[in-house]
């Protein structure tokens, strides 16, 4: 998210002094207790991260069992006793009862195929919206400057419009970032990745009119 921020922030070097800032930030006041809670990002053998990979992994032999449409909408923790291998059986000692933890292996073993292309065409036309609204915003603002004729009042509230398109670069962000949580959140059913991509195709009717 911070990526994209440099990256769409017509003044980059502010962005990357206040990133900076940041990161210095927490090298110089992190505690021991927060760099040793760090460490353990690389333990996924043990924990909520061992748990997260073995769900994983029956998720993906369920979407091998049922490739184009799944095993339906949230029945992929109904099905995972039946998918677990001989060796998580050994393992764990029982069948495991796992949500999948991860929006993009929940949607590949309930939705299969169809669900995943769907899922990915709805980010691609946000994606879309944002850049047409972005690109109008900068042809708008540059025909600003050429309204000799328009008074002060309606140049002010031409600004205004300018300045509420650009909620487009906060609604993309919010969705960078919540697709990077959902990597290791069980988030298809949930609400916010679909309020955000109404909000996006929402502002850019507002935009055209």
């Amino acid at each position: 998210v911070c990526t994209y921020y440099v990256v769409i922030s017509p003044k980059k070097w502010v962005a990357v002094t206040v990133a900076g800032f940041g990161i210095i930030g927490v090298l110089t006041f992190a505690s021991a207790a927060y760099w040793k809670r760090m460490d353990t990002i690389t333990a996924t053998n043990q924990g909520s991260a061992d748990l997260r990979i073995q769900a994983w992994k029956i998720a993906f032999r369920e979407f091998l069992d049922y490739p184009i449409i799944g095993v339906g909408p949230s029945n992929c923790v109904w099905h995972a006793a039946e998918y677990q291998s001989l060796e998580q059986y050994e393992k764990y000692g029982r069948g495991l009862f796992l949500l999948t933890h991860s929006t993009y292996f929940e949607t590949l073993s309930e939705l299969g195929l169809v669900g995943v292309i769907l899922f990915w065409a709805v980010f691609y036309y946000n994606c879309k919206d944002v850049k047409f609204m972005t690109k109008e915003l900068w042809r708008m603002q540059g025909s600003l400057a050429s309204q000799g004729g328009a008074t002060v009042e309606e140049q002010q509230a031409f600004r205004d419009d300018c300045e509420r398109i650009r909620y487009a670069y906060g609604l993309m962000g919010a969705t960078l970032g919540l697709l990077a949580a959902f990597a290791f959140l069980s988030g298809t059913y949930y609400s916010n990745f679909w309020i955000l991509s109404s909000m996006i195709a929402a502002l850019k009717e507002v935009a055209v009119a």
